[in-house]
């Protein structure tokens, strides 16, 4: 198994996987990715409050000021959302989202 350099880049534009679920808990958020089925849990509501908001930010450093977030506290997000885009549950815009295979869904729904 190789491991590959996951590339965070904060004056990027992020947004969360087409295929990740984000629910909001008591102690901040679960996601899921129901592509890879990877779990993680955000035990921040400012971190779960830029993860919900950053797709619509020009880039993370965006999201963070837009959030009120004290930019001491930046680094600590930026580490943050580097873990979630190595998990996949963030892409970048050169990310091409997943197309359903509607066809092949209908062929088996017939099947006998």
């Amino acid at each position: 198994m190789t491991a590959t350099a996951t590339i965070f880049d904060a004056d990027a534009h992020w947004r969360l996987h087409e295929r990740v679920a984000l629910r909001p808990e008591p102690f901040g958020a679960l996601v899921y990715h129901y592509g890879n089925r990877r779990l993680t849990f955000l035990r921040s509501h400012d971190l779960v409050t830029v993860v919900e908001t950053i797709g619509d930010a020009p880039s993370a450093r965006a999201a963070f000021d837009a959030a009120g977030i004290d930019p001491k506290r930046w680094p600590a997000f930026e580490k943050a959302l580097t873990s979630l885009v190595a998990g996949h549950f963030l892409v970048d815009d050169a990310h091409v989202p997943e197309q359903i295979d509607t066809e092949t869904i209908d062929s088996n729904d017939t099947e006998g």
